[in-house]
């Protein structure tokens, strides 16, 4: 009797020992796959050096992101248009890497708005915000922008004038991508309109003019001034607004007999994604894909850098 215990017990042994040694091994390579899956912080980094208030900075591109998407778009914003805006930065910071502009040679972007993009720094934010900051970069993990194998000039701003406008309208150079395409939505922004009064001295000194004689107007396709005609000098509409300060190139001026008013139409360049655009697209169901391949014509995403 007790011989055939100890089989039976030698039995039972065997029959469970493969899976008692293989257990460990099994579960931690189980948690491993399940965190590569829902964690991106844990792949292979992509890294940028930041310039940040006189600071050189390597930082792993995923999470520098969480502060460029508080810097340069509403928390508030549809998460779809969040993850645009994600792959957007993106795009624009794996362009720049290697550049090392002259503005800052030894970085590849900068923390100034006016140089490269907004940030804002994560902890400053609450928790509940920047969770939904992580939603989209994690969702959206890796992708960029490309256009023929090239990696894309995601360009983007505040809100259009209702139609975006072709590059070489703003900077000159054609892109085959960054084409005038309708932006609708943007004419429910309550910002889309913005006035600016001069006295006739005041607008005479900042345009060097000697009269304010104004003809001579052409459009570019987005709705923007291209060219104007004042005290027989002549201007493009983006020369305009850098000298005046406006908010975009989309205006147009009016005079009381005593004063001029200039009245514009939207916020930024004009040029790619409306960022105000790109919300009411998500508020009507759109992807973010869907938004991206809107404003960008021709771009696909990628994620082998």
């Amino acid at each position: 009797m007790k011989k055939v215990f100890k089989f039976c017990t030698f039995a039972v042994i065997l029959f469970f020992l493969p899976m008692i040694v293989a257990l460990p091994f099994g579960f931690i390579e189980g948690i491993a796959f399940e965190d590569e899956e829902i964690d991106i912080w844990k792949r292979e980094k992509v890294i940028v050096t930041v310039l940040d208030k006189g600071e050189y900075i390597e930082k792993d591109v995923e999470e520098h992101l969480l502060g460029v998407l508080l810097g340069e778009m509403p928390v508030s914003y549809e998460i779809e248009a969040l993850k645009a805006q994600a792959v957007a930065g993106r795009t624009y910071i794996y362009r720049k890497i290697g550049t090392n502009p002259v503005s800052h040679p030894d970085a590849d972007l900068c923390t100034n708005p006016s140089c490269c993009m907004a940030y804002v720094t994560p902890d400053s934010v609450t928790e509940e915000s920047l969770e939904k900051i992580r939603q989209a970069v994690s969702e959206t993990a890796g992708e960029y922008l490309v256009y023929e194998n090239e990696i894309a000039s995601a360009f983007f701003y505040a809100c259009s004038s209702g139609k975006t406008e072709n590059s070489e309208d703003v900077w000159g150079a054609e892109v085959p991508y960054l084409r005038s395409v309708e932006s609708q939505g943007d004419e429910n922004n309550p910002k889309l309109l913005d006035e600016k009064t001069y006295t006739p001295q005041q607008l005479k000194n900042a345009l060097g003019v000697n009269s304010l004689e104004i003809g001579g107007v052409t459009y570019t396709e987005g709705g923007s001034v291209k060219n104007i005609r004042i005290g027989g000098k002549t201007f493009k509409g983006t020369e305009i607004r850098s000298l005046l300060g406006l908010r975009s190139a989309c205006f147009t001026i009016s005079n009381n007999n005593e004063n001029y008013t200039i009245t514009t139409k939207g916020n930024g360049h004009g040029v790619g994604m409306s960022q105000f655009g790109a919300n009411e697209m998500a508020k009507s169901g759109s992807s973010y894909e869907e938004i991206l391949y809107h404003y960008f014509k021709g771009c696909n995403l990628d994620k082998n850098l």
